[in-house]
């Protein structure tokens, strides 16, 4: 879906599903269709990241 290679090695039917901010992601089968197109929270930052002014934050 990502063009990216699978980052966690686990066997079928070890994941129920996956939630994200409260939407579910993983169906324990395959990606739902709000991946990828519905807002899901935001992408963890490095410790040392500066967060953005909060006028940058209310212009998005």
């Amino acid at each position: 879906m990502f063009d990216h290679e699978q980052l966690v090695n686990r066997s079928d039917g070890v994941v129920a599903g996956v939630w994200i901010a409260g939407q579910r992601a993983w169906d324990g089968t395959a990606v739902t269709p709000a991946l990828g197109s519905d807002r899901m929270g935001l992408a963890l930052r490095a410790a040392n990241h500066r967060p953005p002014a909060p006028a940058a934050l209310a212009a998005e």
